[in-house]
């Protein structure tokens, strides 16, 4: 009979130790299986979004020296205004006319945005007066047409002039990055 007491007061010390102590700490394990479970999550998105990034920056890396040089005279990073004042005056000798005067260049100068500069780029108001035949006009107009800048015209007017010369006044938007 002592033996059957000994053996029953050690289960319920087992038991009473499986309570007090060991359940507490099997609880904590599983909080700490579900937070091992979070982690393992995070950490793969995390892979995930290395193998995204260096997906991107191959991507980008693999973009020519010329293309990009191509990229940023199209969108230039600021307005620019005596490179482009420039390009549209030798755009204007090389097709046979000539640039009487820039009548304005507003937002290049005095850095007026307008609506496109929450997505990246502004806008800046141009107007040029230049003289030519029409013929030699319409040449300008290509070589505008075909340069890489990003220029919108957006009006022109013409007034006669001397011996089939005529005087065209262009209204455009130059574009370049914020």
């Amino acid at each position: 009979m002592g033996r059957n007491i000994i053996t029953l007061l050690f289960l319920i010390v087992a038991i009473s130790v499986f309570w007090f102590w060991t359940r507490p700490l099997l609880a904590e394990i599983d909080v700490l299986k579900v937070e091992k479970d979070s982690f393992d999550q995070a950490l793969a998105r995390s892979r995930e979004l290395q193998e995204l990034r260096d997906e991107i920056l191959d991507k980008f890396n693999s973009v020519s020296q010329d293309d990009l040089g191509r990229l940023s005279k199209m969108l230039p990073k600021d307005a620019e205004t005596t490179k482009l004042l420039v390009q549209l005056s030798d755009m204007s000798d090389a097709s046979g006319g000539v640039v009487l005067n820039f009548l304005d260049v507003q937002g290049m100068v005095s850095g007026v945005t307008t609506k496109g500069s929450e997505l990246g780029y502004q806008k800046a108001d141009l107007r040029v007066n230049i003289s030519a035949k029409y013929e030699d006009f319409l040449v300008f107009l290509t070589e505008l047409q075909k340069s890489l800048r990003l220029i919108d015209v957006e009006q022109i007017d013409f007034f006669a002039g001397d011996e089939n010369f005529y005087e065209f006044n262009i209204n455009a938007k130059a574009y370049y990055k914020n």
